[in-house]
């Protein structure tokens, strides 16, 4: 009985260290250590789409890569107007590292002022639905032209140069188109018959009458003799073709200079050649020199108010005598 107690003692305790050997050999870990680490991303200024290693990872600054293996990577960051800036960061297992970079700017801007503003603003030729003054934002480093549009005004370009991270001041004087001889002028030929004419704003004879005496063989009439504008100043001087309608080969050619903003003086050419006119009852044909040559002079009497267009010279109708 004895000897059998000791035989089952025996057997259970085999059991045991044997079961215990199994558990210390082969049994399952409860402690895995992780296999990555994270990486938290973050820029100035932020919203920078991250790249881990060449790869878009979808996100950007701020943002937390995580699950990235143990070892050296690749950030790299890329925002519009802004360098592109990479780092090398190491992950360590179970670890966050931290990446903070200042992105460099790579456009800059300008401010444009004018005097009088208002000026439509042009930029390399392209319109940019500002006016002055107003600031262009992100352009790019380097050279570029601003042009500016106002009316009455000539159009004025200038070069700027844009740095990177940086704002240009641009200020233009505007030259105004308005002549200096813009106004209503009226004077007297030597004939003591009257001329009339207009200079719009821009410096352009918009309007001109002369009132001639054609002296022939056998009679003098006198008829009005209207130039067809528009007829351009050239180096302060006017010089217009007037002509009487409806007859053949009679007109002549005025020239003046304004000796100031308020005098004018010239001549006019004689003519010669064929003609035919009716003159009351009187009707000539021929060759001849029905008109001598002369002279004219006027005043301004005020200022153009309209820029552009035609105004009504007074009412000199064509008489005979």
């Amino acid at each position: 009985m004895r000897q059998s107690n000791r035989l089952v003692l025996g057997a259970a305790l085999l059991l045991a260290l044997l079961s215990c050997s199994q558990d210390a050999g082969t049994g399952p870990s409860t402690s895995n250590p992780p296999a990555g680490g994270s990486i938290f991303v973050n820029s100035i200024p932020s919203g920078a789409a991250i790249t881990l290693d060449s790869r878009a990872t979808g996100k950007t600054t701020p943002d937390t890569l995580k699950d990235v293996p143990t070892g050296a990577h690749t950030i790299a960051l890329s925002l519009p107007s802004f360098a592109d800036s990479t780092v090398t960061v190491t992950v360590s297992a179970g670890q966050v590292a931290g990446v903070l970079l200042a992105l460099r700017s790579i456009v800059g801007s300008v401010f444009v002022a004018s005097a009088p503003s208002g000026a439509a603003i042009a930029l390399d030729g392209a319109a940019t639905g500002k006016v002055t003054p107003d600031t262009l934002r992100n352009l790019a480093a380097g050279s570029h032209a601003i042009t500016l549009s106002l009316g009455g005004f000539a159009d004025s370009a200038v070069a700027v140069t844009v740095t990177a991270g940086g704002v240009a001041s641009v200020s233009v004087a505007l030259r105004s188109l308005a002549s200096q001889y813009a106004g209503t002028w009226m004077g007297t030929t030597s004939q003591n018959l009257p001329v009339f004419f207009r200079v719009n704003s821009q410096g352009v004879v918009d309007s001109l009458t002369a009132r001639l005496r054609l002296n022939f063989p056998t009679f003098t009439c006198t008829g009005t003799f209207p130039a067809t504008p528009p007829i351009a100043i050239n180096a302060a001087r006017v010089d217009a073709v007037v002509g009487l309608p409806a007859v053949t080969n009679i007109g002549t050619t005025l020239h003046g200079t304004f000796s100031s903003a308020t005098s004018v003086s010239g001549t006019y050419d004689g003519f010669s050649g064929s003609f035919f006119i009716t003159c009351g009852s009187t009707f000539s044909v021929g060759t001849g020199s029905p008109l001598a040559a002369g002279t004219w002079q006027a005043t301004r009497q005020g200022e153009a108010t309209v820029a552009l267009g035609r105004v009504v010279e007074p009412a000199w109708s064509v008489t005979w005598r």
